[in-house]
């Protein structure tokens, strides 16, 4: 898996403002059960960065599973975000199901 940022705060996406504010948002991973890391652990909230792709590993059980992709903007962040301001940006995971 590879993420791609509109706007990047060095290991994280950000969001940003008209006003030229920015806000970190924390890009994670959960997976099924039958897939796993390298290490062979079960996959859940793991971070992605636009510095590193991840692979992950299926077993033979695999099948279709469901995957979740969490967004989270942390919580001293959104203490700083001007009320009533729109951020936005994009976020791109890009998916390479290849085996």
């Amino acid at each position: 898996m590879k993420l791609r940022c509109e706007y990047s705060l060095i290991k994280n996406c950000a969001l940003k403002s008209a006003e030229g504010d920015s806000v970190e948002v924390v890009t994670l991973v959960s997976h099924a059960l039958a897939i796993t890391n390298a290490a062979g652990e079960r996959v859940s909230r793991d971070p992605l960065s636009p510095l590193l792709g991840k692979t992950y590993y299926p077993d033979q059980n695999a099948g279709n599973g469901a995957s979740t992709l969490h967004f989270e903007i942390p919580a001293d962040k959104v203490a700083k975000m001007k009320s009533g301001t729109r951020y936005s940006g994009t976020i791109t995971v890009l998916w390479d199901a290849a085996v």
